[in-house]
């Protein structure tokens, strides 16, 4: 029954020590080298065989716990490695969220951007609504100044329409169809032929009036050549009969004359014969004088 349990004892050791010595390498330690002769002997004597199985007990204790303490360094460099990983994830979850912050931040400044614009863009068209209304408030006034005008010229188309009424109940008394009106003197009969428009008829009864003698014939006369009006113009002529007019005293023909001699028009220009001519007219009242 020992002699089994020292084979059995035996054998296990040798188990033990072969893994022992595989990890370790005890063979070649200073320990194993000290030991070596007793467990030579352990192997004769089963005296010895009690301290080496003690000493492979211990042996394989620290073995034992040498395999737990690695087995736990393992796992706990599994977990600083799973730590690590995940911190290396966290990081890199923090570096996307930066990113992404960052970008949040260029849309949000951009956002300010566009929002700077639409703002400057608001106050653009306020500024164009502010002239538009600017400008419908000047058309208003524009056109309350154009109805004032309108109004007023309404008042004056009325006062000129009651003048013509006038005038053509004063011409009734001199209308050229009217034969009261044929035996008066050509000048008369000249005016009224100018006042209904027949200007040709006009300077033909000026003009018979004028060879007539008659100074105020002879003046419009000289108007109307001076003016070219149904006569071609010439200043020669207008002088011509201002001159005869203004010899028979008529103080207008004096005006018109002194005028002609002051631009040399129809006759040589001497500022003496325009002294001359508009001092008479003055003597008698002509305000142009």
């Amino acid at each position: 029954m020992i002699e089994q349990y020292l084979q059995f004892a035996t054998k296990f050791i040798k188990e033990k020590w072969l893994q022992l010595n595989a990890m370790f390498q005890l063979e070649e330690t200073q320990t194993f080298k000290f030991l070596k002769p007793y467990l030579l002997q352990a192997q004769d004597n089963p005296a010895y065989i009690g301290i080496a199985i003690a000493l492979m007990a211990i042996l394989y204790s620290l073995y034992k716990f040498i395999s737990i303490s690695r087995k736990r360094k393992n796992k706990l460099n599994e977990r600083e490695n799973k730590i690590s990983e995940l911190e290396n994830k966290l990081n890199d979850r923090e570096n996307k969220l930066s990113e992404l912050e960052n970008k949040l931040n260029e849309r949000e400044n951009k956002l300010n951007e566009l929002e700077n614009k639409l703002n400057e863009r608001e106050n653009k068209l306020n500024e164009h609504e502010n002239k538009v209304n600017d400008r419908e408030n000047k058309f208003s006034e524009l056109e309350n100044k154009l109805n004032d005008r309108e109004n007023k010229l309404n008042e004056f188309r009325k006062k000129f329409n009651e003048l013509m009424d006038e005038m053509e109940d004063e011409e009734e008394e001199i209308d050229i169809n009217n034969p009261r009106v044929i035996g008066k003197e050509d000048h008369d009969q000249a005016i009224a032929y100018f006042k209904k428009g027949n200007g040709k008829e006009a300077v033909a009864f000026f003009r018979k009036a004028a060879e007539q003698g008659d100074a105020e014939a002879q003046n419009s006369l000289g108007v109307m050549y001076a003016k070219g009006e149904e006569v071609v113009q010439s200043d020669t002529e207008a002088a011509k009969w201002y001159k005869k007019a203004a010899e028979q005293g008529l103080a207008t023909a004096q005006f018109n004359l002194g005028v002609m001699y002051q631009k040399g028009e129809g006759v040589f220009q001497s500022d003496t014969e325009a002294i001359k001519w508009h001092k008479k007219a003055a003597e008698q009242g002509n305000a142009e004088a």
